[in-house]
């Protein structure tokens, strides 16, 4: 999440509405998460299952 946040080319802090650039619409993700912090807790679900995923085989539970 902190290099979403901190990379110059992610279009992350548009989606949150910490940065506004006139290039990037925003329709669509703000059709599907009602507002930012929505957006937010999807991302970081998603950020994290994707890693859980990756090392589930490792896993012994």
């Amino acid at each position: 999440m902190q290099f979403a946040e901190s990379y110059s080319w992610s279009t992350h802090l548009e989606y949150l509405g910490e940065r506004d650039s006139p290039i990037i619409d925003k329709g669509v993700a703000h059709s599907l998460f009602a507002d930012p912090a929505k957006y937010k807790d999807f991302v970081e679900n998603a950020l994290t299952t994707r890693k859980i995923n990756t090392i589930e085989h490792l896993m012994l539970e």
